[in-house]
């Protein structure tokens, strides 16, 4: 690797820690030298810049930062490619900005400024005009910065991303969010040949929800792992680098959903241009979100079954478990199960829960309804899932039948997208699950193009029309509220708090009650 020999096998063990955990390689390289350009002042990573770092050694090649401005999203660039460059042999990597111009200003920069905080980096490769080179096999191993032409035709576009061929392979893309569909699709192409140790690491400001970092967010979520950055000065987690006297200035004069406040300070997606009814914002906000079990044990549990069709569809029947605020757990999912099989292992998951004892769940926490998709082969489902558990437990929905309320939503699959959606947003916490995430993303809100304006929502066949898959998890989650649902205490004690209110209250009485 161009290391002394007197040397070499200190650094070779050194290397062979910092490719399984990169924070101690960002440290060990670049600490000492950033510090002694920076006097007085100590090398510190940000919480976000160590989740960035955490995930390139985890299940997905795919990271993505969606950053406020000002962050430093280019430093922690930097820093994926100098790890990627010296944990790695033989390395073929590319450099992509928004334009040549802002590569040649910013992250190219960079990432030369980084090497000359690091002995080691500056003994191992060179950088150029338009290559980072590893100083013994500069043909072999290396990090090349490309540009395309804005007005090129997508094809000449994605030839950018030629020659990518390696044992390694690592992109990085700066200011994705604008990027044009062609150049990005052309970097995932790293992922296609088989054996190929490959990254492809991305970041951006959220400034447009049809572009990659939309789509990356959205219907992509399965396949990346997303890194949020923000300067909002109510977040623990903040990026330190937005000043937070100026950020509260801004969000107090502006408030917090002016688009440029969204944007430039709390790194979020600005509503205008999308007709999607939960936006990725909203999603996260949901995960984040955490509920202890006292404070929605007496909450009534609800659980949603979508159910996918013959044997031969890809959909999944999926099945999601709501208390009040919260989902449980992650979704379960099954396919090629025919009616009765899936009824079966439906009502053995009810069995199972209703075991799960506890001081807050005496009863267990079987669930006190059940919403089935009815529709196709949901309706056999339905049939036997009353069978075994009982016809108060369990309730047949049916998407295309008429709302609730009719007046204001097209039909009962739009009212429900629309409650999970309020709840979603006010105090939904859901968990970190990447189909979920692009399920409840994906499909666009609508308006009835005939007769009053009802509410709707896009269909599973528009949707595949589109090329996205049927938002199973989605609908399982929406199922959860087809209608409202109370347990026996809550009941009793709304009864009880509407006889009070007719007369003088007492706080006593109540109290007993």
């Amino acid at each position: 690797m161009g290391i002394p020999a007197a040397i070499a096998p200190e650094i070779q063990a050194l290397i062979d820690v910092w490719r399984w955990d990169p924070v101690q390689c960002v440290n060990d390289l670049f600490a000492v030298g950033w510090e002694k350009a920076h006097p007085g002042r100590k090398f510190e990573l940000e919480l976000w810049q160590i989740d960035g770092l955490q995930a390139l050694v985890g299940p997905c090649p795919r990271i993505a930062a969606k950053a406020a401005k000002g962050v430093g999203k280019g430093a922690w660039l930097s820093w994926v490619g100098w790890w990627f460059l010296v944990t790695r042999k033989h390395v073929r990597g590319a450099v992509v900005s928004i334009t040549e111009g802002n590569l040649d200003d910013n992250l190219w920069p960079e990432l030369a400024l980084w090497r000359s905080y690091s002995p080691l980096l500056q003994q191992l490769f060179v950088c150029k005009r338009t290559v980072i080179e590893q100083i013994d096999e500069p043909g072999n191993w290396y990090l090349s910065k490309r540009a395309f032409a804005k007005d090129a035709d997508p094809t000449a576009q994605a030839e950018t991303l030629a020659g990518l061929h390696a044992d390694a392979v690592l992109v990085l893309l700066d200011e994705v969010g604008s990027f044009p569909k062609g150049v990005f699709d052309a970097a995932g192409a790293i992922f296609n040949v088989a054996h190929t140790d490959a990254i492809l690491a991305v970041a951006g400001n959220a400034t447009d929800i049809p572009g990659p970092l939309g789509r990356i967010c959205t219907e992509d979520a399965d396949r990346w792992k997303l890194i949020e950055i923000t300067g909002d000065p109510d977040d623990p987690r903040r990026c330190s680098r937005i000043d937070i006297v100026e950020a509260r200035a801004l969000i107090s004069k502006y408030g917090r959903d002016d688009p440029m406040v969204m944007v430039n300070i709390l790194g979020k997606f600005p509503p205008r241009g999308s007709r999607k009814l939960i936006g990725p914002d909203d999603v996260s906000k949901a995960v984040a979100r955490r509920y202890a079990e006292r404070t929605i044990c007496r909450e009534a549990i609800v659980w949603g079954l979508d159910v996918a069709g013959v044997a031969i569809n890809p959909d999944a029947a999926v099945l999601t478990k709501r208390q009040g605020p919260a989902i449980l757990e992650r979704a379960k999912k099954w396919r090629n199960l025919d009616s009765d099989r899936l009824a079966d292992v439906v009502a053995l998951e009810y069995m199972e829960d209703k075991k799960k004892k506890s001081a807050a769940y005496p009863r267990g926490r079987a669930p006190n309804k059940i919403f089935v998709d009815k529709g196709n082969t949901g309706r056999e489902v339905c049939r036997r899932l009353k069978s075994l558990l009982g016809e108060s437990v369990v309730e047949g929905v049916d998407f295309g039948g008429s709302a609730l309320d009719d007046a204001a939503y097209l039909n009962r699959r739009a009212e429900m997208w629309w409650a999970a959606a309020y709840w979603l947003r006010d105090e939904g916490s859901i968990p970190d699950d990447p189909e979920l995430r692009r399920d409840l993303t994906s499909p666009d809100a609508l308006t009835a193009k005939k007769g009053r304006a009802r509410r709707q929502i896009e269909s599973k066949d528009e949707m595949r029309a589109r090329g996205l898959p049927s938002p199973d998890a989605g609908d399982s989650l929406c199922l959860t509220f087809s209608a409202l649902v109370l347990t026996e205490p809550m009941m009793e004690s709304r009864v009880q708090v509407s006889d009070h209110c007719e007369t003088d209250f007492d706080p006593i009485a109540a109290m007993k009650a």
